[in-house]
């Protein structure tokens, strides 16, 4: 073989192998990745009958109920997002072992997963399972996790630090209204508010609104100290709905919210008849606020509503002021409306 042809030939075989590793990084997997074992073998969410967080700010147990899940806060079993602890159980299933980072022990706590840090206890019709949850790897996009008492952490390609990491309110269900009690399906609303802002601040005041007419004569007419006036629907309809989305912040549990002082009621019925309302007392630094109507929500085991967190810019949105409810027009116009509508 001549010399020239033993070049060609180096040549092309050398082009087949870059081909070959430009090809292989490319589409194979990434090292390991075949070989991943799933964090939980054969772990199914379907099984889980409680699940324990605790972390900074404290302890989160919820508890399966039925189809349900609850909340228990000091023994009292509340209504919980079914979503989110849901979305939290399939994570942990579909999470995979990338690589085990160290068995030593005592690099636990810089990775987050030594006995202090945040820690999911599961317990399902099979068994129970410690999780210890660390720090995100920045490798693998996931979080360091420690399985009981073992020494290995493990790098997986799951993050659950968010999850792991929030209040028990993030799990509650806290609207205090049913799903489809809708601001648009509201036809009436009336309004009481005594409400001390801060010591130079007193808002006090009564209104009613009622909508009346068909199709594009529809209108609200607002019933308050100064007459009877069509109210703008615009406000109107941010003020309906915002009460028939009310959430609430968390629940109330300071102290017996009958102790505190009433600060504001509302009542609203809605196109099919059903009538709901709530009474706001005021507590230090938060109101309490409990829901009446049919389909709201009660701690299990009580027949009184639930009372809920609720803050002033909560309250300042459930309670405008009538005037900001008027259209914008001039002293004269408005004059002539009132008068209008007042016979």
């Amino acid at each position: 073989m001549s010399y020239r042809v033993r070049v060609i030939a180096l040549g092309v075989a050398f082009g087949v192998l870059l081909l070959t590793y430009v090809t292989g990084l490319v589409v194979a997997p990434r090292p390991g990745a075949s070989a991943r074992e799933a964090l939980l073998e054969a772990f199914d969410p379907a099984t889980v009958e409680s699940v324990s967080i605790t972390n900074e700010d404290g302890r989160v147990e919820l508890e399966r109920n039925g189809e349900n899940w609850r909340l228990v806060l000091d023994g009292d079993r509340y209504p919980a997002r079914d979503d989110r602890i849901d979305i939290l159980l399939d994570s942990i299933a579909s999470a995979q072992i990338v690589r085990v980072v160290t068995n030593r022990q005592e690099v636990h706590d810089d990775l987050g997963v030594g006995e202090e840090g945040i820690v999911i206890s599961l317990a399902t019709t099979e068994g129970s399972t410690l999780l210890h949850v660390g720090d995100s790897s920045q490798e693998t996009g996931g979080s360091y996790i420690r399985i009981g008492d073992e020494a290995d952490v493990l790098a997986t390609d799951t993050e659950l630090g968010f999850y792991v990491g929030q209040p028990y309110s993030y799990f509650a269900y806290l609207r205090v209204f049913p799903e489809d009690a809708f601001g648009s399906g509201v036809v009436a609303m009336s309004l009481n508010v005594d409400l001390v802002e801060e010591p130079e601040v007193v808002r006090t005041f009564s209104y009613s609104l009622e909508l009346t007419g068909t199709g594009d004569s529809e209108q609200w007419l607002l019933s308050y100290e100064d007459g009877e006036v069509v109210a703008d629907t615009s406000p109107v309809d941010t003020l309906l709905r915002a009460t028939a989305d009310l959430v609430g912040s968390g629940f109330y549990r300071d102290v017996d919210p009958l102790s505190l002082p009433t600060v504001g009621t509302a009542s609203f019925t809605l196109s099919d008849g059903r009538e709901y309302g709530y009474v706001v007392r005021q507590g230090v630094g938060l109101f309490a606020m409990q829901g009446r109507g049919p389909g709201i929500q009660h701690v299990d085991g009580s027949s009184s509503p639930i009372w809920y967190e609720v803050t002033m810019p909560t309250l300042r949105r459930l309670f405008p002021e009538p005037d900001t409810l008027l259209p914008e027009l001039d002293d004269e116009a408005a004059v002539g409306a009132a008068a209008e509508s007042g016979e």
